[in-house]
């Protein structure tokens, strides 16, 4: 049996090329789209920023590796939740000179 592929309708884009580069020499570059946006490499995808990187939804958050995810800062990692923080892994490691675990905020 032959797979049919998706039929889209409206005008569209298409490149195939070797290599694609976009690049804004004063403002910034934006996507956006009405469903979903979608990064797809089979080696890797770096986000890379000299200031601040940030990641936003109304909805879940989620990290998914076959592997080991890590969080590495060279001052504090923040992790805040207003109902549970979890892990089904066989490992949840923290490491620090200082860990506060509780309701306390002060990190003095």
């Amino acid at each position: 049996m032959q797979k049919t592929m998706p039929h889209y309708v409206g005008a569209q884009i298409f490149i195939n090329s070797d290599r694609v580069i976009l690049n804004s020499k004063r403002e910034e570059l934006s996507l956006f789209s009405k469903k979903e946006i979608n990064l797809s490499a089979i080696e890797s995808i770096t986000v890379s920023s000299e200031k601040n990187v940030f990641i936003s939804s109304n909805e879940d958050v989620k990290l998914i590796s076959d592997d080991d995810i890590t969080i590495d800062a060279k001052k504090n990692v923040t992790i805040t939740s207003i109902k549970d923080i979890a892990t089904d892994s066989e490992t949840f490691l923290v490491s620090a000179k200082k860990v506060h675990i509780g309701s306390n905020n002060d990190t003095r």
